[in-house]
C-alpha cells in the first residue's frame, strides 16, 4: 500500500462513524506490526487508577540503557482511540533508544473534562513514583508528546501547574512538549460537541480552564508544534495561534508546518515506511535531545522559528 493510500484509508470520513473507528483501528494495528516491535521490550497495562482504561504501557530499548523519556497521549476527539492502536509510537522511539510510555485515559461520554486531563496528569505522578522500577527513568525528566487531543492534554497538564500541585508529580518533571497537529484554543461554545465534553459543572460557558493558550508564560516549558497545512481537522491557525500567543508571552517555542500534511499524517511519520520518517525522527529525537540532554527547560534557548501557516515551509 502506497503511503497515500494508507493515509485516505486513516483519514476518509465516513458515514458509520463506527465503521471509522473500526478501520482506523485495524488501520493502526496493522501499522503497529514493524521492524521496530523486535528493538523494543513492551511491558503493558500498568494500572495508574481503578478504571480499565486508566493504564499505560512501557517500551524500552532492547540493546542499550535509555537516556531519555517520553510520556505519549494518543488523539480521538476525547471520545475515541485507544493506546494498543499507538503501540508503533513506543515501538519507533525505544527503537531510537528513548523510553516511552504510552498512556491511555478515560473518554468522552463516560467522563468529561477535566477527567481526561486528571487522567493523564495520574499517570504522570504514577511514572515518577513507580517509573524507575521498570526501567523508566524519569531523573532526567520527560518530553510529552501528544497528537490532537493527545496534544492539548499534554500541553494543558504540562502548562498548568494545578495538576502537577493535585497529582503529586514534579512541576520540573516534564521538560518539554511536541504538539502534533494539536488543538490548544477551544472554542467550545461553537461546537455542540465540544460544549457537552467541556461544559463546565460548576460555571457554564467558562472554558478558560481547558485552553492551554491561557497558561502560557515567560520562561515557561519549550513547546515544538508540528502541524499540517491540510488539515481540515484542525486548522493550521490553531497551531498558528499558539506559536504567536508564546512568542508575546517570551514562552520558548517552536513551528513547523508541512504543506502537504493533514491532520493523520504527523502522527504517520513514525512509522519506518514512511518517506518523511528519518527526518521526522531527527526533528524530534533533537527535540528531547536539546530540553533533556542541556537541561533548557528554563526558557534559555529561546526558540524562535517562525514558520507560519500562512507562510509554511518544508524543512529538507
Amino acid at each position: 500500500m502506497t503511503e497515500r493510500a494508507v493515509e485516505r484509508v486513516v483519514e476518509r470520513k465516513s458515514v458509520a462513524e463506527k465503521a471509522m473507528n473500526v478501520t482506523q483501528q485495524i488501520v493502526f494495528w496493522g501499522l503497529g506490526q514493524t521492524t521496530y516491535r523486535f528493538d523494543s521490550v513492551q511491558k503493558q497495562h500498568f494500572s495508574y487508577g481503578g478504571h480499565q482504561r486508566q493504564q499505560l504501557d512501557l517500551y524500552l530499548p532492547r540493546r542499550v540503557k535509555p537516556k531519555m523519556s517520553v510520556v505519549f497521549v494518543h488523539g480521538g476527539v476525547w471520545k475515541s482511540g485507544h493506546k494498543d492502536e499507538y503501540a508503533f509510537v513506543g515501538q519507533a522511539l525505544a527503537a531510537h533508544g528513548i523510553a516511552t510510555a504510552v498512556v491511555g485515559y478515560r473518554l468522552f461520554p463516560e467522563v468529561r473534562f477535566p477527567a481526561f486531563a486528571n487522567d493523564i496528569a495520574q499517570a504522570l505522578g504514577w511514572l515518577q513514583a513507580n517509573g524507575q522500577s521498570h526501567g523508566f527513568d524519569v531523573d532526567t525528566g520527560v518530553v510529552m508528546i501528544g497528537h490532537s487531543a493527545g496534544a492539548h492534554l499534554a500541553s494543558l497538564v504540562t502548562l498548568n501547574r494545578q495538576y502537577a500541585e493535585t497529582f503529586s508529580f514534579s512541576p520540573s518533571l516534564v521538560k518539554g512538549v511536541v504538539g502534533l497537529a494539536g488543538i490548544y484554543s477551544l472554542r467550545p461554545e461553537k461546537d455542540a460537541l465540544l460544549g457537552d465534553i467541556f461544559q463546565p459543572a460548576k460555571q457554564p460557558n467558562d472554558y478558560f480552564d481547558a485552553n492551554p493558550i491561557n497558561y502560557l508564560t515567560k520562561g515557561g516549558v519549550p513547546l515544538y508544534l508540528i502541524h499540517g497545512q491540510k488539515d481540515q481537522t484542525v486548522a493550521c491557525r490553531n497551531a498558528e495561534r499558539m506559536f504567536k500567543n508564546a512568542l508575546l508571552a517570551g514562552h520558548p517555542v517552536d513551528i513547523h508546518v508541512e504543506n502537504r500534511y493533514g491532520h493523520v499524517r504527523p502522527i504517520m511519520d513514525f512509522i519506518p515506511i514512511m518517506p518523511s520518517h528519518r527526518r521526522f525522527m531527527e526533528k524530534i529525537i533533537g527535540f528531547i535531545r536539546e530540553v533533556i540532554d542541556e537541561n533548557t527547560g528554563d526558557g534559555s534557548d529561546g526558540f524562535r522559528r517562525a514558520a507560519l501557516c500562512e507562510t509554511s515551509v518544508q524543512s529538507s
